[in-house]
């Protein structure tokens, strides 16, 4: 959370003695996110509270995250970072309690969290912060973080007392809670006795080359940073550093899952720029997967993924949320040789043979080399989705997701090549982890169903049901897909990014029902920082969309469809898109440019 939008890095001592004026870093957090999101400031309600009780793909837990302590991270003395993204070393503050030593507190099951204030009037949002009711913060909060107030005051005296005020605060509040609520909160609020400017080690230091009102340290032991603790349209208040907490428990969790899996990784890439525009896409990764026989033992797979950006700082970060799609491209069934024949450079091409992730086959093309003399190699299709994220506004992220339903698209093993496609340049960082757990059945074959259209009244009629052959030996038969609603602004229900259609997969007389209850409610998308939602963005991250929320990964959806086919025989699965019950017939308002789609791309798995 740097000191204002315009992301300078100069400390506040220097700003305030050359009587720098600042913008407010808490005015309204949509100034970055365009106007169609402003309007929604106004249009969109508050939190639904029976959408808290739908079955969505997104968790609505709004309850404080219980301690995941894994394998804990010793402390390294070694450390010496003082920038955000780097290993911090060792820390001893004096506090109106004496003094507190970062090494000697650590468990590696804890956060850190840092707040400053300052006092000079025309830092109005610090004073917001700072004066926020304590009581929001020590309600909601895990109990597995220590606190740290600090003031950047004139002198020590006036830093003391400053803070000092700030205890009574808080000692007010926890006055008021259980006695078991007290006692978790015990040692965990620290009050800094002296400007952090004079510390002494990394924090003073940087501090000093960079004025921040706030920042972490993660259980990895490493500096993060605060996003906008102002949700949009509001000022900032101290209950916002939860959802920082719940996100570093997020990541922790992922982390110790990772410790645990025992998995043969394949990385793809390693902070490579994702970022090519709008023209065609660019970022490959070529990776060589275990043979077709140890893929077939396996019967987990996650994906890692990070969008990180320059310097590891969210100043550097793209200010939108964008669709993110990573594809696994066909593979060509023919020799990767060229082809030596006359031909014109530019014009001509020869077809050639494919086979699609699924087996299918599929037909792609050699290009005329420059010679003149030949075709190069084929180039086969890669339009088979295999994972979906969201950009977030101007926030690093990384999230562990299950893609095992779609382990068939990799069986074949060897050579693969994965394609992703953004806009905008994150850097991306990701790895396939592949494992065995156990689990009574595995993903064998995966045949597609049906990919997304344009949202309207037509909608339902481009999808005929699909017969499908049963494997005799399928033990488990699922539907996958990976839905997301979007485009809003142009029509009566503000479709179909914000509002609540449900996908409805028809397989042997039953109904399995994809819904999308956060859709429109005012802080659906908040509720998510305990299950990947990057909190705190600088937009409106808040609002409930449907499917997907800014800066999160989209889960793929499964729906257990066993009982309702029988091995050996065609099961019939058809489809179908309601909105409360009735097909969508769009109202157009006349405003607007980006029409309702539904982004969709569908299967049914055969396991054994």
């Amino acid at each position: 959370m740097r000191i204002h939008h315009t992301f300078l890095a100069v400390a506040l001592a220097a700003l305030t003695a050359c009587g720098a004026k600042t913008s407010d870093p808490g005015a309204a957090d949509a100034t970055l996110a365009g106007d169609a999101d402003d309007a929604l400031l106004a249009e969109l309600p508050g939190t639904d509270a029976d959408a808290t009780t739908a079955v969505d793909v997104l968790s609505a837990d709004t309850s404080p995250a219980v301690p995941t302590c894994g394998p804990q991270a010793a402390f390294d003395p070694t450390a010496s970072g003082a920038a955000p993204g780097a290993p911090v070393g060792d820390l001893t503050l004096p506090t109106l309690d004496g003094d507190w030593n970062l090494a000697k507190n650590w468990t590696g099951c804890d956060s850190y969290v840092f707040v400053f204030t300052a006092p000079d009037a025309k830092y109005t949002y610090a004073h917001a912060l700072w004066s926020s009711a304590p009581a929001d913060l020590l309600k909601n909060s895990p109990t597995n973080v220590h606190y740290f107030f600090g003031s950047y005051d004139a002198d020590d005296d006036a830093a003391n007392a400053t803070v000092q005020k700030q205890k009574d605060r808080f000692d007010a509040a926890l006055a008021k809670l259980t006695p078991e609520k007290q006692a978790a909160w015990d040692g965990r609020l620290h009050y800094i006795a002296v400007v952090p400017f004079n510390l002494d080690g990394w924090l003073g230091a940087a501090l000093q080359k960079a004025g921040v009102f706030g920042l972490a340290i993660d259980r990895q032991q490493t500096w993060r940073e605060l996003g906008s603790l102002a949700l949009p349209g509001a000022n900032p208040t101290l209950k916002s550093l939860v959802y920082e907490v719940q996100r570093l428990e997020y990541e922790a969790k992922n982390l110790n899952a990772e410790a645990a899996d025992k998995a043969t990784v394949v990385p793809l890439w390693d902070h490579v720029n994702g970022g090519n525009g709008w023209g065609p896409p660019k970022v490959y990764a070529d990776v060589t997967l275990p043979d077709a026989a140890q893929m077939a033992k396996f019967d987990t797979l996650t994906l890692d993924m990070a969008h990180g950006c320059k310097d590891g700082l969210d100043a550097n970060c793209p200010d939108w949320d964008r669709e993110a799609y990573m594809n696994v491209c066909d593979y060509t069934t023919e020799s990767a040789a060229g082809v030596a024949m006359a031909c014109q450079t530019g014009t001509d091409t020869m077809d050639c043979a494919c086979a699609k992730p699924d087996g299918r086959s599929s037909a792609g093309k050699r290009a005329c080399n420059a010679d003149g003399k030949g075709y190069g190699v084929c180039e086969c299709p890669c339009d088979t989705e295999f994972a979906r994220q969201i950009t977030s506004y101007k926030r690093q992220g990384r999230w562990l997701t299950d893609e095992s339903a779609l382990l068939p698209l990799l069986k074949k093993g060897g050579k693969v090549r994965f394609r992703y496609d953004t806009p905008d340049g994150w850097l991306l960082t990701a790895s396939l982890r592949l494992s065995t757990q156990g689990k009574a059945t595995r993903p064998t074959t995966i045949l597609p169903l049906w990919h997304g259209e344009q949202y309207d009244e037509t909608y339902n009629g481009k999808f005929k049901p699909i017969d499908v052959a049963v494997p005799a030996t399928a033990k488990s038969v699922k539907i996958v897909a990976i839905i997301t609603g979007h485009g809003s602004g142009t029509d009566s229900l503000n479709c179909a990014e914000f509002c609540a259609h449900d996908h409805l997969f028809s397989v042997g007389g039953k109904t399995f029902t994809k819904a999308h209850p956060l859709a429109g409610t005012g802080q659906g998308c908040l509720q998510q920082a305990t299950t990947g939602a990057i909190p705190n963005q600088f937009g409106t991250w808040p609002y409930g969309r449907a499917g997907w929320c800014p800066g999160m990964d989209v889960q793929v959806w499964t729906a257990d469809v066993t009982a309702q086919v029988k091995p050996g025989q065609t099961a019939t699965v058809s489809y179908q898109a309601l909105i409360g019950g009735k097909a969508f017939v769009p109202v157009w308002t006349g405003g607007g440019d980006y029409k309702p789609v539904i982004r969709m791309s569908s299967w049914l798995e055969f396991e054994e």
